[in-house]
């Protein structure tokens, strides 16, 4: 058996750590290997093992060689059905897995979204998401909206439940018309959501503002500090880069006691018409109608302080919780007259907005600085000249 012969030059080969035989055994293996000539009949097979050739021996080997090429048919078939139902197991664990998360995934979403619409009905311990007072139209445009949405979300997450639990528990099939009437609902959701989205969208057809003149006492010493209360320094940093957006598009509200709250405000600082300090509040809102987006605007509610040489503004403005969101914001003009200054606290970072200095300093580092309007514009007068500028 060649096993053997190579088993014993390996074993004679292995003081390669020991002496130098190491390099002649390996050149007479292969030597060996070159010249000897393979036994391929039953005849060389018989003189390899130096046997006589007679009928018996020759009987003896062929039967000899079907038994050996039966076993290795029978190992070789055996080792790769076991290989092949180790990997029908693995990918039938991750399929079964699959499904199981499929159907739990499936049957959260879905109750949850059938329980926020049983919540509008009262229903105890259900509730929906409370913003979409404040979106949705009242009346039955919420309701038929509200069911919409519960279609279009519950139903495909129903739909990948059921796949799941058939994949899972190996159902063969679902009662018939069960698929169309899915479609259908779905289809019917989809519907209802166009019909609210309509009437939505036309409520943000107009924008309209309105604006108040508010005068502004004249600072003792000639300089107003401006701030915004109730932003501590962290908020500040975090609000850093937000004096950068695209304030058009940015909603930026929360609920808090059922009243929607908006930091939806931006600040500028022009220079004034006359010789005094004033300051300009400009509400915007939209609305089905020019008149419509105005009466929403003037519900906004906003507080501003002063006390001395030191103006306040409210971090945020509110509506009341019976009021829509329609892109309600506000923006701030602080008008100084030349020769005036202003400091503007860091609690202004994210407030103040494409504020125009003659250094052209971003607005992030007009902060914790003070500034005096000229004919010109703001010009810094304690700035370090490592601020970032346009450009």
């Amino acid at each position: 058996d060649a096993v053997w012969i190579r088993l014993g030059f390996a074993v004679i080969a292995f003081p390669i750590f020991f002496n130098s035989f190491f390099g002649s055994a390996i050149l007479l293996y292969f030597l060996l290997w070159f010249i000897l000539p393979e036994a391929r009949t039953t005849t060389e097979k018989l003189q390899m093992k130096g046997e006589p050739v007679n009928i018996s021996n020759i009987e003896k080997n062929v039967n000899e060689e079907k038994i050996q090429q039966g076993k290795e048919n029978n190992f070789v078939h055996n080792f790769f059905h076991a290989i092949g139902q180790i990997i029908r197991f693995f990918f039938l664990f991750i399929g079964k897995f699959l499904a199981m998360i499929m159907v739990f995934i499936g049957v959260v979403v879905a109750f949850a979204v059938f329980a926020s619409f049983l919540a509008v009905f009262k229903f105890p311990g259900t509730h929906y998401p409370v913003f979409l007072d404040h979106i949705i139209p009242g009346g039955h445009f919420f309701g038929i909206g509200l069911f919409g949405a519960v279609l279009v979300v519950g139903i495909p997450f129903l739909v990948i439940a059921l796949l799941g639990a058939k994949w899972l528990f190996g159902v063969k099939k679902y009662p018939r018309g069960l698929g169309i009437s899915a479609f259908v609902l779905w289809m019917l959701g989809i519907l209802f959501c166009m019909f609210v989205g309509v009437k939505i969208a036309d409520e943000f057809k107009e924008k309209q503002s309105v604006s108040h003149q508010i005068d502004i006492s004249k600072p003792a010493n000639g300089t107003l500090y401006i701030k915004v209360d109730g932003v501590d320094e962290e908020r500040s940093h975090r609000y850093r880069d937000d004096d950068e957006d695209n304030w058009e598009n940015d909603i930026r509200m929360s609920l808090e006691n059922d009243r929607m709250q908006s930091r939806d405000i931006k600040i500028d600082i022009l220079r004034s018409p006359s010789d005094s300090f004033q300051l300009e509040e400009i509400f915007y809102a939209r609305g089905s109608s020019k008149k419509d987006a105005a009466d929403r605007a003037e519900k906004i509610s906003y507080s501003v302080t002063q006390t001395d040489s030191l103006l306040k503004f409210g971090n945020f403005f509110s509506l009341d919780k019976n009021e829509k969101y329609r892109s309600q914001k506000i923006q701030l003009v602080v008008y100084v007259p030349d020769g005036g200054q202003v400091y503007l606290d860091k609690s202004l970072a994210g407030y103040i907005y494409d504020v125009q200095n003659t250094e052209n300093i971003m607005d992030h580092d007009m902060v914790k600085r003070t500034w005096k309007m000229t004919p010109d514009g703001l010009v810094c007068q304690d700035c370090s000249g490592n601020e970032d500028v346009i450009g």
